[in-house]
């Protein structure tokens, strides 16, 4: 059973995943690339009630984490929905070179 990549119901179980100390490397690597797919399908499709609910949900995350890496995605996904016309696949999509 797979995870739905556009299904922001899931981001604060992917979110909690990735910031848990007892993950594993791996596991956290595949999560925080979820979490990277996820910011670049919300603003790759340019629809704004997806870009406000993702920066709230931003904001609101940003307050409770503790990993380095769930910092800088936060930091990056905030530079993204600022900037749209930065979205590469290289960084946004599957195999994304943040992680």
């Amino acid at each position: 059973m797979g995870i739905g990549i556009c299904d922001d119901h899931n981001i604060s179980m992917i979110y909690s995943l990735v910031d848990d100390t007892q993950c594993t490397f791996e596991h956290k690597r595949f999560f925080l690339r979820w979490l990277y797919v996820f910011t670049g399908d919300m603003v790759r499709r340019q629809h704004n009630e997806s870009i406000t609910s993702l920066l709230n949900l931003l904001n609101n995350l940003e307050q409770s984490a503790q990993s380095g890496e769930l910092q800088i995605w936060i930091a990056r996904s905030k530079e993204l929905i600022e900037h749209p016309a930065n979205y590469t696949y290289a960084y946004w999509g599957l195999s994304s070179e943040y992680v």
